[in-house]
């Protein structure tokens, strides 16, 4: 097994999509990570499948994607430039005093853009896809058996 590092190229509208949902009452950083870490596998999938210099060099195999994941420095600065757009804040909310999880919500400007983005509209299947602006970094290991 060898680990390589893609990127996926994704849009901040990209990114806030895959997760504004799951924060609509509130979410924490651990289940904010695994929504987009879920959210972008299919795309590292692709990214490493289509990645020919690594199949030539591991054997001819086509890598299989067997990790995603989101370094905490990653999942802080998407957090800190949503906080900047408006679209989250911290969820004010009762909870245990053990529980020192950050929670994160939705804004009102927030829940409008959500509404924007994932909104089905008439005579369409599903959402509209977004062409990826900028670039954010996940990581995927590949395993070549």
């Amino acid at each position: 097994m060898w680990e390589s590092v893609y990127w996926v190229p994704a849009s901040w509208d990209s990114i806030f999509r895959a997760i504004a949902a799951y924060m609509i009452d509130r979410a924490s950083e651990s289940e904010i990570a695994r929504t987009l870490e879920h959210s972008f596998r299919d795309e590292l999938e692709e990214i490493a499948k289509g990645d020919d210099s690594l199949k030539a060099e591991k054997w001819g195999d086509v890598p299989e994607l067997n990790d995603v994941s989101l370094t905490n420095e990653e999942l802080k600065t998407i957090i800190v430039q949503l906080r900047a757009l408006g679209l989250i804040t911290h969820a004010e909310r009762k909870r245990s005093p053990r529980d020192s999880t950050p929670y994160w919500t939705l804004t009102r400007l927030g829940d409008q853009i959500m509404t924007r983005l994932r909104a089905i509209r008439r005579g369409e299947g599903k959402p509209p896809k977004e062409e990826p602006e900028t670039a954010t970094e996940m990581k995927g290991t590949s395993d070549g058996k």
